[in-house]
């Protein structure tokens, strides 16, 4: 699957701290997995590809916030829907953000083929809702 999150310039240190939190938790439950991670500001930056089989996790993964501008992040749902299309094995697209986000590019990106959440980890947008992902609120 693919595990994405906010890069934008309005993330704090606890929201990164979510994040991995939120990733942490979602590996741990599976006994096998294999994810994409992305960061994303206005442009998806791919931080690599992990897996279980690898004996990866949460300490051996790249989660460094590449970006820091503005907010965009449908780059993250074009992203896990050209990897499906490739023939990856992507089954879910889980996003993490502190809400800061325009929701129509970002709905639309989406692919009916996956799982799709979007997990807010603080009330940057209370209003937020999406047709195609489930929006979690911390």
């Amino acid at each position: 699957g693919v595990f994405g999150f906010d890069s934008s310039g309005s993330m704090s240190k606890d929201d990164y701290a979510d994040v991995v939190g939120e990733l942490s938790g979602i590996l741990d439950t599976f006994e096998a997995w294999d994810v994409h991670v992305v960061s994303c500001d206005t442009k998806a930056h791919v931080l690599g590809e992990y897996s279980s089989d690898n004996d990866d996790d949460i300490t051996t993964m790249d989660l460094e916030a590449k970006g820091m501008g503005g907010t965009e992040l449908s780059p993250i749902a074009e992203y896990a829907v050209e990897q499906y299309e490739l023939g990856e094995e992507v089954n879910f697209c889980i996003i993490i953000s502190d809400g800061y986000i325009p929701s129509d590019p970002l709905d639309n990106a989406f692919s009916d083929e996956m799982v799709n959440v979007v997990v807010v980890t603080r009330n940057g947008n209370p209003d937020l809702e999406l047709q195609n992902a489930k929006v979690i609120k911390m």
